[in-house]
């Protein structure tokens, strides 16, 4: 039996993963006959497969080593013929996307460019893969590049209820650290801090990382900051204790903001008296004029 006619009877992933393979050794026939007998069969097969196909091909530029074993044997360059959203190109997405093995950038990159190509359906098809297996790689992209596909992909996930709170919570802090302005902030994080109906222990936390960047220097980003810290602050679905740490966190960043959080907070009425008694030592440690 020909190579070739080994391969015809594949799955395209299958195919995908032998092109895509840069460890083809040790098989019962030559890897570079594998590998063009697989291109070859993808190219055949036209559609969402040829897509695919070429579609690697021309985003592969980080892995040159990668290009140039995919092109050996190869009569010509494939041509991915259509372009987002047309179903077939959508279709070859899902196919780069959810072939395990290959390069994690090409991967989940080709995941984002199917959930941005089709927000409903398309980030529907991919949700569960770019939370789950693909959820350090999104991170990683956000924390590290910005990359603003990326981030329209994390504040997708930090906003759809769909999605476990731990792992919007980790893709909100993400794209906190990766702003580095509080001004520059998504909305989707500041939903996300500010709304009641998500669990305390996962807006808390975000809202002490707020202070980390303040400023008074940076008006703009010092008052979006300041605003969101108050909004969890004053939120009485929030614990005593937490809304007087955040109140002492702000202290510690600007003395002004901060002495006038907990003296609101030592005389509310919808925190429970151990909560206003912490406040109050805590505005007398800072030196603030208590009366009565």
């Amino acid at each position: 039996m020909t190579t070739a006619s080994r391969v015809t009877s594949l799955p395209t992933r299958s195919l995908i993963r032998i092109v895509m393979d840069m460890d083809l050794i040790g098989y019962d026939w030559e890897s570079t006959d594998k590998r063009a007998a697989a291109f070859a069969e993808l190219t055949s097969r036209a559609g969402s497969a040829e897509f695919a196909l070429a579609w690697l091909v021309e985003h592969a530029s980080r892995h040159y080593e990668l290009v140039d074993l995919i092109m050996t044997g190869s009569q010509s360059v494939p041509s991915m013929g259509v372009e987002p959203p047309h179903p077939v190109a959508l279709d070859g997405l899902y196919l780069v996307a959810t072939t395990r093995t290959i390069a994690d950038d090409l991967r989940f990159g080709a995941a984002c460019t199917l959930a941005l190509a089709s927000p409903e359906d398309g980030y529907l098809r991919v949700r569960h893969l770019l939370s789950h297996s693909g959820i350090y790689w999104v991170n990683h992209a956000v924390l590290n590049d910005y990359d603003l596909d990326v981030v329209r992909i994390a504040e997708l996930l930090v906003r759809d209820g769909a999605v476990a709170y731990a792992i919007r919570a980790d893709l909100a802090e993400s794209l906190l650290l990766g702003s580095r302005s509080p001004d520059k902030l998504s909305a989707a994080v500041k939903e996300f801090v500010t709304d009641p109906s998500v669990p305390e222990r996962y807006r808390f936390p975000l809202a002490m990382s707020l202070c980390g960047p303040l400023d008074r220097r940076h008006a703009d980003s010092f008052e979006t900051g300041v605003r969101l810290i108050r909004g969890v602050a004053n939120d009485p679905t929030v614990s005593g204790l937490h809304r007087v740490q955040l109140a002492e966190k702000l202290l510690e960043v600007d003395s002004w903001e901060g002495e006038e959080l907990l003296s609101g907070l030592a005389e509310s009425r919808n925190l429970d008296s151990s909560a206003r008694e912490l406040a109050r030592r805590s505005r007398i440690a800072a030196g603030v004029n208590i009366e009565g």
